[in-house]
């Protein structure tokens, strides 16, 4: 009897209003594996919307770009999402993207570990 060896398929929320570029997707599975992405590309009213739907449809793992603000609510949650590293070229030749006439060349991918923002008041005297 043979016996089919089955392959594990990595789940990846990818929060963000740009779809992953073929070598994004190409480096995601070199990381992890077979990996399924599913593309939240609604805008969010919360970075518990985002966690809630995270962890009703059980991913493995999250990619996001949104405002450092969400990203923070998001890993004190205990969810340390993915971040695409991308790097300004000077021309297209070079770039993986263009967005708002600048190109972009992807890098690489980073994981949050952790936001932190410090506010000041403004109304406050020094």
């Amino acid at each position: 009897m043979m016996v089919q060896e089955q392959t594990q398929t990595y789940r990846i929320l990818w929060v963000s209003r740009h779809s992953p570029l073929d070598c994004q997707i190409k480096e995601l599975e070199r990381i992890f594996g077979n990996v399924d992405i599913f593309t939240y590309i609604n805008p969010f009213k919360s970075a518990e919307e985002i966690v809630d739907f995270y962890r009703k449809e059980n991913f493995d793992d999250m990619l996001i770009v949104a405002p450092l603000s969400v990203i923070q609510k998001i890993t004190e949650h205990g969810i340390y999402p993915l971040w695409a590293e991308m790097k300004v070229v000077e021309n297209k030749e070079e770039a993986d993207t263009e967005a708002s006439g600048r190109y972009y060349k992807f890098i690489g991918f980073k994981r949050i570990k952790e936001v932190k923002i410090i506010y000041e008041d403004l109304n406050s005297k020094v």
